[in-house]
């Protein structure tokens, strides 16, 4: 197979999980039909990413990454290391940073926990937190902030499909979904240096997940003053970006706040959504499902390729991290072959 660029040999240190879906992409919607050609216990990885980076877009990341970062603010350290006085990169660098974060977990999806180029990607995050552990200490020592945010990214689109009357994942995804996230957790470590999971192992199965994500977010949190300053400039950044017409700018913003955790609302001091933005929220959020589901045609290649094409295309830079990452393992393993490491 040609090492051209998007078109790595499935023998490269660097290939994807999903290579050898190639062969199953000719129909229209190939993906749920291959997933269960899989078994989730050994193919796990290649479940989890057919299942997250074929048909998310470019909205869907900034949507989920509004949603999911605007509960950091569950915890007074959380927020006080994410805001930093409004100094954050969230804030000051915000486009900069939702880039990153989720060309991170993309990698990790791209690739899976077994390989080199998610243990590079989450051993230069792990050093980010080490960094900043010095400014805020006790801020990345609480086992408990991890092991939630990573059951809640497995389980967040199960649960959000359940609450609007949708058909949830399958078991295999299911399976596949907790192997995977027990995998990245394995990879990082807490402040005082610990693997994570040596310190608290992850929750036993999906369901057991998606009740402790629940159950964090339901604890008796005092109320944070620096949650809602923070929730407003994410909230903003996701606004102006898809909704920046004065008009449409409530029915953005309740398109996230719909589906906050209820107790944010209390933490933050915040005011709930008008019902009938709610409503309209939850119907419009249904309707991009069933779109996506029954719809519209399942991509042949995963976004962080078509994002790749698309650089390569237009002759700019591509995403840093991707590149910082596939470079720094083919200089590990110069042998591998790694096509992403030679671009831009």
């Amino acid at each position: 197979m040609s090492t051209e660029y998007g078109h790595q040999p499935p023998d490269a240190v660097c290939a994807p999980v999903s290579a050898s879906s190639e062969t199953y992409r000719s129909s229209r919607k190939w993906i749920r039909r291959r997933i269960e050609q899989l078994d989730p216990h050994v193919d796990y990885q290649e479940i989890w990413a057919l299942s997250y980076i074929y048909n998310v877009t470019d909205y869907d990341l900034h949507w989920a990454y509004t949603l999911s970062n605007s509960h950091l603010g569950l915890t007074l350290w959380g927020a006080d290391a994410a805001y930093r006085d409004g100094t954050g990169a969230m804030i000051v660098q915000a486009e900069s940073r939702t880039e990153n974060t989720n060309d991170h977990m993309l990698l990790w999806a791209e690739h899976g926990p077994d390989s080199p180029v998610t243990k590079q990607a989450i051993d230069i995050v792990n050093k980010y937190h080490v960094k900043w552990a010095k400014r805020y200490p006790g801020a990345f020592s609480h086992s408990d902030d991890y092991i939630y945010l990573f059951s809640d990214a497995a389980t967040a689109e199960h649960t959000l499909r359940r609450s609007l009357g949708l058909p949830g994942w399958s078991e295999k995804q299911k399976i596949a979904a907790h192997r995977f996230w027990c995998g990245i957790a394995s990879l990082f470590t807490v402040e005082s240096g610990e693997v994570l999971t040596d310190v608290e192992p992850m929750p036993e199965n999906f369901d057991a997940m998606a009740a402790y994500a629940r159950a964090y977010t339901e604890r008796p949190w005092p109320e944070n003053p620096l949650g809602a300053p923070f929730t407003e400039d994410l909230l903003d950044q996701f606004v102006s970006r898809w909704y920046p017409r004065r008009a449409l700018r409530p029915f953005g913003r309740a398109l996230v706040t719909t589906f906050f955790a209820p107790s944010l609302f209390r933490i933050y001091g915040m005011e709930r959504p008008h019902w009938a933005l709610r409503a309209l929220a939850r119907g419009t959020m249904r309707a991009m499902i069933i779109y996506s589901d029954y719809i519209r045609a399942d991509e042949k290649e995963p976004i962080t390729e078509r994002r790749r094409h698309l650089a390569a295309k237009r002759g700019v830079k591509g995403s840093n991290i991707d590149t910082t990452v596939h470079r720094a393992v083919q200089k590990q393993n110069p042998a591998g072959g790694c096509p992403h490491a030679r671009v831009n």
